[in-house]
């Protein structure tokens, strides 16, 4: 263990009384302890409250009015005073060595300011139903998160003092507050991945009855276009590219929410921009077929390979 380091884990929760508490042991039963554990309500009307009364003294509790994810981490950064900011969502937990690793990990790249880790894909009762290996991205993983966010939110660790250069969360955004984010981080510092799974991530299915989907859709190019705009360097080709990308991605979110007009527009706008996307290309396929089959179903049918490759 390097004592010279701290750690501080900010957890945010809405309306998740049972699941943060699952949350909180997971980092509190770690090899290696956190120096600061800041959970922040973010205007809960359950009774996370009082579920979180017998872990007084163990962590600092925050309760604000409801105003969303990128509040409530944000809030929790600044209660922080450790050197290092670590992340974790209230329905997702820690493996008992997460921060034991980061440990290491820090010790190996001192020179690294974010660190990532893979994860197990776990159902509400906590069983393994499948894993997430992130891209092994070490130093310059700037371009790539452009173009996508391959990080897990739960698995990462971030130099507190890089929040001076950057900023917080972006508060304003529609959506996606988490990836403008890491993609301000990995501009400016260098990155490490640590090939673990040292996080349980709660998976669910997308559901059905979801309605439209407006913010995450324009939050996509919130993103996109206000990190484009802020780094003028950028050659156009590439900036085409990632443009291909956002609208390939807003197509997704308009295909997994049921609306596949929505979503054809822009699998055609991604191509029009990026014309080698094959992925654009693979759901215009199964968008023109959707009379027989839905083309949500259809992607069920494809051998697992391929639908991991279609993200």
């Amino acid at each position: 263990m390097n004592p010279s380091v701290s750690y501080g884990v900010v957890i945010p929760t809405y309306n998740r009384a049972a699941r943060v508490q699952r949350a909180i042991e997971s980092v509190l039963d770690q090899t290696r302890p956190a120096q600061q554990v800041v959970v922040v309500d973010d205007g809960s009307t359950d009774d996370t409250t009082a579920a979180l009364a017998r872990f007084a003294g163990a962590i600092e509790y925050v309760r604000q009015p409801n105003g969303g994810s990128a509040s409530a981490r944000n809030r929790g950064i600044r209660a922080l005073t450790t050197d290092y900011v670590v992340f974790l969502d209230s329905d997702d937990s820690f493996r008992p060595t997460r921060l034991e690793r980061l440990d290491r990990a820090i010790q190996a790249d001192p020179d690294a300011a974010m660190f990532y880790s893979d994860a197990d894909l776990v159902d509400g009762a906590g069983n393994v139903v499948g894993e997430q290996t992130c891209p092994d991205m070490h130093g310059d993983g700037y371009r790539e998160m452009l173009r996508y966010d391959y990080m897990l939110t739960s698995g990462i660790a971030v130099r507190r003092s890089c929040f001076d250069e950057v900023g917080l969360f972006n508060e304003s955004l529609a959506g996606c507050e988490d990836w403008d984010m890491w993609i301000r981080l990995t501009r400016r510092f260098r990155i490490h991945h640590i090939p673990e799974k040292l996080t349980a991530i709660t998976f669910r299915l997308p559901d059905a009855r979801q309605t439209v989907p407006i913010p995450w859709v324009r939050g996509i190019e919130q993103v996109i276009e206000g990190n484009l705009a802020a780094d003028p360097d950028l050659p156009a080709a590439f900036r085409r590219r990632i443009r291909g990308w956002m609208h390939y991605w807003r197509g997704k979110v308009w295909l997994m929410n049921g609306h596949p007009e929505s979503a054809n527009r822009e699998f055609f706008r991604s191509l029009r921009q990026h014309p080698g996307n094959a992925r654009a290309w693979v759901f215009l396929i199964l968008l023109s077929a959707r009379r027989s089959v839905r083309a949500t179903r259809l992607t069920r049918l494809l051998p697992s390979r391929v639908q991991e490759w279609l993200g």
